[in-house]
């Protein structure tokens, strides 16, 4: 699945959601029709997978970063998008970043976001997770660090059984 991201000229892609069917070796990509709202165009989000949601956090939407995040019940048509409202603290605007979700552990379940480029174009260290609740009520909880790696944008993360792996990205240090 695809959502969203920037053109090659510099402007926002669509904000349709790409769905790539792979049959035989061969993919053809399909656009997934949704009805009503969408989170609109942006860039520098993240597009995650907790059964049965897709999950876009974040990213830029053309003038400002944002910390929205939407919800689709992919399992029942007809697919619409949903604003997550969340009570409590939440996780500061932000663009390139990363998530993943967790499957074990105290944070199993959750979809974990770390790091990006803040509202001041600086790297960010800080690690998130959005949890939803027996009740159907989502919140956002700050993730406890036993250890941090270096704040960064433009990386990638991964759960290996309950510890996050964080690789790669940018942190605006020459060195």
């Amino acid at each position: 699945m695809i959502y969203g991201g920037a053109t090659g000229s510099g402007g926002l892609a669509s904000d349709d959601l790409f769905h790539l069917d792979i049959r035989e070796g061969v993919g053809i990509w399909n656009v997934i029709i949704v009805k009503d709202k969408t989170p609109g165009k942006r860039y520098g989000h993240t597009l995650s997978y907790s059964k049965p949601y897709l999950i876009v956090f974040g990213g830029n939407i053309g003038d400002k970063s944002v910390n929205d995040c939407w919800i689709l019940n992919i399992t029942k048509p007809p697919l619409a998008w949903s604003e997550v409202k969340c009570e409590g603290d939440l996780p500061p605007a932000r663009v390139y970043h990363s998530a993943a979700l967790c499957s074990s552990g105290t944070a199993g379940g959750m979809v974990v976001i770390f790091g990006g480029r803040g509202i001041d174009n600086n790297p960010m260290g800080d690690s998130w997770g959005l949890r939803r609740h027996r009740t159907g009520r989502w919140d956002w909880v700050r993730a406890p660090e036993k250890s941090q790696p270096s704040a960064r944008y433009q990386h990638s993360s991964l759960f290996i059984g309950p510890l996050m792996l964080v690789v790669g990205g940018r942190t605006n240090s020459v060195n």
